[in-house]
């Protein structure tokens, strides 16, 4: 990987040309550029073919400023204005070269920044040599040539973050900080990216909080490289939520809300400053709010906004509006059918409205998608069982839970079960004919006298007493 250079010169300023490139065999020995002039073509071509197709192919144009290059009409009417079209989109960097003195107020380049610094000529007297005045050329296309690079990784950074490759991602933002420490786009990857390795983090031993700060690090140092950088104040609010964990302090609440206000200010329609939003209000349970604001991150999505519906689900049934909660999650199964979350909130909220087959089967469907704690999902498996008189099955269902359950979650397990075998020995004991005060672990006060023909008691002779 190399940046293509092009020089747009005019014939009388070879030798200058040569000489800018004899300056520039650092950065071709490291394979950081190559270069091309219109000495480089083949006998046999088409020379105007030629340059214009290393014109549109390169990266960096260099456009050597001369009265010579300003009076040619093909220099500064057809190479430059293509060139500056390129520098206009996006797909190259245009950077004038001032090597003789001339008039160019006005001029379509005027507006770029030009080399030597401060735009002193490289023939002009203020140069102790022409030499200095290449070298501060060099190390200015250097320096561009450094951010090209760094834009570069970012892309590749950026592909390996949307792939879910989080660990090469990461390696390519650093690359790209590393080239460019004022590349706030870098710094933004690095901080989303560790953002997600901590997200995707199971081991309990490993520095997630010190990743935290770290992604904290980078996202307030790319607001300091660039304010209006939205993603920036969206991860920095991520940050802070990541370290606050499930409690909520006032302090960290209000610069999370500061952050997420300005970055809706810069950029009204990005979904995750608003669904970050909804996300803070849910866990200070201001409901209400969380509900407007996941309404409102649907509302901009370019496309269906899973997470935001299902959280919106979430909120109307904290709300106790569970009719509508039912509601958003259908159409979350409707669009995408294989999310167990959305399954098992239907559950919920069909269980509280009492209807027990419904729920079940919802139940049944965020078990069949394999739901993150199936554990949760059983136990409440077991109740529904239990309300429908199907007491074996709401037996299996506590027993599931058991086995796959935490401590606390096995105690609420066993007492569902437990409340189960109780009905069924109470159902059990008024078959037998017995009250239900009856308790079988404590003795008989009583002695039972046996009835002529009992079959559970033996028959003794007249003449032997018991």
């Amino acid at each position: 990987m190399s940046i293509k250079v092009f020089y747009c010169y005019a014939r009388e300023d070879k030798a200058l040309r040569a000489t800018l490139e004899k300056h520039l065999g650092n950065l071709k020995r490291q394979e950081l550029i190559t270069g091309w002039s219109d000495r480089d073509i083949d006998a046999g071509k088409e020379w105007a073919k030629a340059i214009d197709c290393n014109l549109n192919t390169a990266d960096v144009i260099l456009l050597l400023i001369s009265p010579d290059f300003m009076h040619s009409d093909y220099c500064y009417g057809k190479e430059m204005i293509h060139a500056l079209e390129r520098h206009e989109n996006g797909t190259a960097r245009v950077i004038p070269i001032i090597l003789r003195p001339v008039e160019y107020e006005g001029a379509p380049f005027s507006r770029l920044q030009a080399l030597p610094t401060d735009a002193v000529p490289v023939t002009d007297r203020k140069w102790r040599t022409r030499d200095e005045a290449f070298l501060d050329i060099a190390q200015g296309i250097r320096k561009v040539v450094k951010e090209l690079f760094s834009g570069q990784y970012v892309y590749e950074g950026n592909i390996y973050f949307y792939r879910e490759q989080y660990e090469d991602a990461l390696k390519a933002f650093e690359r790209a900080i590393a080239l460019d420490r004022t590349n706030a786009s870098a710094y933004v990857g690095q901080g989303e990216t560790l953002c997600q390795l901590i997200s995707k983090e199971t081991d309990p031993f490993l520095d997630a909080d010190g990743r935290d700060k770290k992604a904290l690090a980078a996202f307030e140092q790319a607001i300091c490289l660039d304010k209006a950088n939205a993603r920036a104040y969206v991860g920095k609010a991520k940050a802070l939520f990541n370290m606050a964990g499930p409690f909520l302090e006032e302090p960290e609440t209000e610069q999370m809300l500061e952050a997420l206000e300005r970055a809706s200010s810069l950029d009204p329609k990005n979904t995750e400053t608003y669904t970050l939003q909804g996300d803070i209000y849910f866990l200070l349970d201001r409901y209400d709010e969380a509900l407007i604001a996941y309404e409102k991150a649907i509302e901009v999505s370019e496309y269906f906004n899973r997470y935001a519906s299902n959280r919106k689900g979430d909120a109307l049934y904290r709300l106790k509006r569970f009719g509508e909660a039912i509601d958003i999650f259908d159409r979350v199964i409707q669009e995408i059918p294989h999310v167990a979350f959305s399954h098992k909130g239907k559950g919920e909220a069909l269980y509280n409205l009492g209807r027990y087959e419904e729920a079940l089967a919802a139940y049944e469907g965020a078990i069949a998608l394999n739901y993150s704690d199936a554990v949760t999902i059983y136990i409440q498996k077991g109740k529904i069982l239990y309300q429908l008189n199907h007491y074996q099955e709401a037996l299996a269902a506590y027993d599931q839970a058991v086995q796959l359950g935490s401590t606390f979650q096995q105690r609420e397990a066993y007492k569902g079960k437990g409340t189960v075998l109780q009905t069924l020995a109470q159902e059990a004991l008024k078959k037998a004919g017995v009250q239900d005060h009856y308790d079988p672990f404590l003795p008989e006060v009583a002695v039972k006298v046996s009835e002529p023909g009992d079959p559970f008691l033996p028959d003794f002779p007249d003449d032997e007493g018991v």
